[in-house]
């Protein structure tokens, strides 16, 4: 099996239907199901290849229905953590004092004192710390409208009130996909001919919901993780998980667990259910099919988070093999990524760190957006005059041959419409031997201004190895993230007139400073 990584990122509003007690109240999950990522890529691969029955094309079967591929949630995550980290549903053994001075982990040597209740949510391991993000979620006001002459007019006079709750833009989240040997390749395939970095998730996409930006990691593997055979050793929930059989009790539901668990491992692998911890909580899993316009059936599944003890003699081959076959998945719906499981080792306390992940930030329209990129990009720009200027006042040259009209035609050229390889081009062909020659006599860094100018026998640029977004101290790293550095560096072509442009204009006042002072 080959584990696949992936990235969302909020750009708009996102609502994921979720159960909820209040009749006005339409609630949203705070994680993205892997349902909603199989079906934007579901719509995507019709889109693309039109197939003329969806479920009857046999490379649609193997990708999306035969459960070969399975498609993770991606759950949230810290800021500046999105490559390297894990991101999981609280351990139900998880405990926080309620002065949040200490976390202990009932699994492990803890033992159940007055004052602790369940940390619920979500963390993330990254470089071996823990980190606690929170997904900010939103609720509002929408009224629905009866007939299109309603919708037209805004109001309605027998239109219901009711609440969106969502999650808000500018939010990470953290997937994967799990795929059989034998569809990886082509599933890896498929992604890259998509080309998708833009997918519309959840409800209401069709009233500005829904837009998230996608990125599908490289190099993504499956840990395998070394474990300290002294300590308790526990499965995970990373997803719930739906029994095939009838289960009134929790135990029930762990003994079809452990014997799938087993059939799958093999003979050499034994695990006992006698005499178990299992610290586990039930939940009621249903949903949409927006295909055929209808609801699930709910089904009872035991909850993301829930732990259950692990009794056996394990030697490294045995837990390598049991951490390979925990990405089968196991019960029902496990393409949809129910039923995935991880090995944990609890701990008696748990230190986890602040995190400033998913700060949501304000919402821009695109003209007050491109307007503010340019206003960024002008102040970066800056940075490149002063530069200019600086350099300037370095270059050399001999005041015997040099005077200020070759530096004026070459300013005149860097302030005309044209680009960069038509200026490069005007010096080289268009200019005359004896204004060519000028330019060969003016140095700058070693090299003559003719062939750095011309970028002749791979002359590099004097500012080629300055980042100028970092240098402009007006532009904080907020900045940076809300607008994205890549929109706010100026190009080339920019650059290259701004900096000679410049440079030209005080290389003309240094060469007249210094005749007067001579």
């Amino acid at each position: 099996m080959k584990k696949i990584e992936f990235i969302i990122k909020t750009d708009s509003p996102v609502a994921f239907a979720d159960k909820s007690s209040d009749s006005i109240l339409y609630a949203t999950k705070n994680y993205i199901p892997g349902s909603a990522v199989r079906g934007a890529l579901a719509q995507e691969y019709i889109k693309k290849y039109k197939p003329e029955t969806a479920y009857k094309d046999e490379t649609f079967y193997d990708l999306f229905l035969s459960g070969k591929v399975r498609f993770l949630p991606a759950y949230p995550l810290g800021s500046g953590q999105h490559a390297c980290a894990e991101s999981f549903a609280v351990p139900l053994s998880v405990m926080r004092s309620k002065d949040g001075s200490r976390i202990i982990d009932l699994a492990g040597d803890a033992e159940i004192v007055p004052g602790f209740k369940k940390l619920t949510g979500f963390m993330v391991k990254a470089n071996g710390a823990f980190y606690k993000p929170e997904v900010g979620l939103k609720i509002e006001m929408h009224m629905s409208r009866s007939g299109e002459s309603e919708r037209i007019k805004g109001s309605s006079r027998d239109g219901k009130i009711f609440n969106y709750e969502y999650i808000e833009p500018e939010q990470y989240f953290k997937g994967a996909f799990i795929a059989d040997d034998d569809i990886a390749a082509d599933f890896e395939m498929m992604l890259a001919k998509l080309k998708r970095d833009t997918l519309y998730l959840g409800k209401s996409k069709n009233a500005q919901y829904g837009k998230c930006k996608f990125e599908v990691l490289n190099g993504g593997a499956k840990a395998v993780v070394s474990f300290d055979k002294a300590k308790s050793l526990y499965l995970l929930a990373l997803t719930p998980y739906i029994p095939f059989g009838d289960w009134q009790r929790v135990d029930e539901a762990v003994a079809e667990l452990l014997a799938d668990i087993k059939a799958a491992a093999g003979a050499d692998m034994q695990l006992s259910a006698e005499n178990i911890k299992i610290f586990a909580a039930a939940e009621s899993i249903d949903g949409y099919m927006n295909v055929w316009h209808t609801k699930k059936a709910r089904e009872n599944a035991l909850a993301a988070g829930s732990l259950v003890e692990l009794k056996g003699e394990f030697t490294d081959y045995l837990l390598n093999k049991l951490q390979n076959v925990l990405y089968k998945g196991f019960g029902k719906n496990t393409g949809e990524g129910f039923g995935q499981f991880r090995l944990w080792q609890p701990q008696s306390e748990l230190v986890i760190n602040a995190c400033e992940a998913n700060k949501p930030k304000a919402s821009l329209n695109k003209e007050v957006k491109a307007k503010a990129i340019v206003i960024l990009r002008n102040l970066t720009l800056q940075e490149v005059s002063h530069q200019a200027a600086k350099d300037a006042a370095e270059f050399k040259y001999n005041p015997k041959e040099t005077g200020k009209h070759i530096l004026k035609r070459v300013e005149w050229l860097m302030d005309s419409d044209c680009d960069k390889k038509t200026l490069q081009d005007e010096i080289k062909f268009n200019f005359r031997d004896t204004a060519r020659n000028n330019l060969r006599k003016l140095y700058l860094n070693g090299d003559n201004l003719y062939e750095i100018l011309t970028e002749e026998n791979g002359t590099p640029q004097p500012y080629a190895k300055i980042n100028w977004v970092s240098r402009a101290e007006s532009v904080t790293d907020e900045l940076k993230q809300l607008f994205g550095e890549e929109n706010i560096t100026p190009d080339k072509d920019t650059v290259f007139k701004e900096y000679w442009l410049w440079f030209m204009r005080h290389a003309a006042k240094e060469v007249a400073k210094r005749g007067e002072n001579q």
